[in-house]
């Protein structure tokens, strides 16, 4: 709310009178109100135009004003100088740039901002050596050595200099610590590289050097994370909140590794604590609502999904999931209602388009549900779990012709999936073919033994048939 006008509804009290007074300032300025401005007025204007450069196009129509005004009026201040220079680099008029820098020199050498452009400017040229110097010489005269490295390695990854910012960070790394935002960069930088140990020796460096640092525990578990260590990224979550248990970042982590490695009941647990702290963004209401499916409760999922569609009627997985909470609790045909429109919004999600034939069918309609899984079968010919459900579907439907079909086709797809396999050799023993149905458990045991209980999760009637039974014995290891 920096600086909003009156009139945006913001009431100001004693400590927003700044905001107002500037807000006065500038509006003064921009409307041409005034003729004569102090220099720590133009000073404060120059910061804000700077600040906007590259978001706002008229904030360089301003800031050139602004430096107009100053450099006429206070000429021994390098500080209109210096923004000047800022307005040129980020017009690409980088001669400009240095000549602006070369005359600010001249009215204070021991201004670290100075040295913080050049080196920005020796980086846009390529020239990485004379960059690391200008910018050790801008840290040399920091009044803040923490917040100038922040600074740098900001502006650096700001420009998509991340190849220059990352040496300059790993020569600094040699002598100091850095700021978790900037740790944060570089170690996302080794992590896009898949340089997962270096990343996590740099973390375990800085947690090392400051242990109550909760911000550094964060992006120890982040690397954990990444390089699929959980158990360990939840630890160092833990450890970050332990130091502030008012750390909304690591309650958030803890959270999303919990919910990606389907620890249901630990996310659980872990949201209940987050809300009592926080108000979470959307996309966690979402996960949010998923644990509360997975962890069976159905009418807390159902109330939380159904505000979710309510909010964003566009929103698929929202829809997905509370097609699922009617289906489970027994109301099938809702269930066909809001997973159709999953559907609808996302018709090549295969999860979405399973789980409706599946509704289908348990609502009462396989002739929808063998289209549903005809639609999807075109979509994805080497998906066995579709082939298996299909099949599986028409089986309970009596329609054994129809099953054999779409097992044949599959196996034209994938003629050694185990589980098509001793599918196939289910449907002709149920189909009274018993020669061809040995033949074909023959061929699936020879293939694959071990998951010779396939047959039975598809057909279960068949475990009390001596001579299958035996084909097995004669099979076993």
């Amino acid at each position: 709310m920096e600086n909003l006008p009156p009139d945006f509804g913001y009431g100001y009290g004693e400590e927003d009178a700044g905001m107002q007074e500037f807000h006065k300032l500038k509006q003064d300025f921009e409307e041409g109100a005034r003729v004569h401005y102090a220099q720590e007025e133009l000073e404060e204007l120059a910061d804000w135009y700077v600040s906007l450069l590259g978001f706002d196009d008229d904030a360089r129509v301003q800031l050139a004003r602004v430096c107009t005004l100053g450099r006429e009026y206070y000429p021994y201040c390098g500080s209109f100088l210096l923004a000047a220079a800022r307005l040129h680099f980020a017009s690409h008029a980088l001669d400009r740039a240095r000549a602006c820098l070369d005359k600010a020199r001249i009215l204070d050498p021991s201004e670290a901002e100075l040295y913080l452009l050049e080196g920005l400017l020796y980086t846009a040229k390529k020239e990485r050596k004379q960059a690391l110097m200008a910018f050790g010489e801008a840290l040399e005269h920091a009044e803040n050595r923490q917040e100038m490295l922040g600074r740098i390695s900001e502006e650096l990854l700001r420009n998509g200099d991340r190849e220059q910012a990352v040496p300059f960070l790993e020569e600094l790394l040699t002598v100091n610590i850095l700021p978790a935002v900037v740790l944060e960069e570089l170690l996302s930088y080794y992590m896009d590289c898949d340089l997962a140990d270096k990343a996590l020796s740099i973390a375990q460096q800085h947690v090392d050097a400051e242990p109550y640092n909760g911000d550094y525990w964060v992006q120890l578990g982040n690397v954990f994370r990444n390089a699929g260590l959980d158990e360990k990224a939840v630890w160092a979550f833990d450890y970050a909140i332990l130091i502030n248990e008012a750390d909304y970042s690591a309650w958030c982590r803890k959270f999303e590794t919990q919910y990606d490695v389907e620890d249901y009941p630990g996310a659980y647990n872990t949201y209940q604590q987050l809300i009592q702290h926080f108000s979470p963004e959307e996309v966690f209401q979402g996960m949010y609502a998923w644990v509360l499916y997975e962890t069976g409760r159905l009418d807390e999922a159902q109330r939380l999904y159904t505000d979710l569609v309510r909010s964003n009627t566009e929103d698929a997985e929202s829809w997905y999931g509370l097609g699922l909470t009617y289906q489970f609790s027994g109301d099938a045909m809702m269930g066909v209602h809001c997973l159709t429109r999953a559907v609808q919004l996302a018709d090549e999600d295969l999860d979405y388009g399973l789980s409706l034939a599946d509704c289908l069918f348990e609502a009462g309609f396989p002739e929808r549900s063998n289209l549903e899984y005809a639609r999807l079968a075109a979509l994805f010919p080497d998906d066995a779990e579709l082939w298996s459900a299909w099949a599986t579907m028409l089986h309970q439907a009596r329609d054994l012709n129809a099953a054999m079909d779409v097992i044949n086709l599959a196996l034209a797809q994938l003629p050694e999936d185990h589980r098509l396999l001793y599918m196939n050799a289910a449907i002709h023993y149920l189909g009274g073919r018993t020669q061809a149905a040995m033949e074909a458990l023959q061929n699936a045991l020879a293939l694959n033994y071990r998951e010779h209980q396939e047959m039975f999760k598809f057909a279960p009637e068949l475990r009390q048939v001596g001579t299958i039974s035996e084909m097995i014995a004669r099979y076993a290891p």
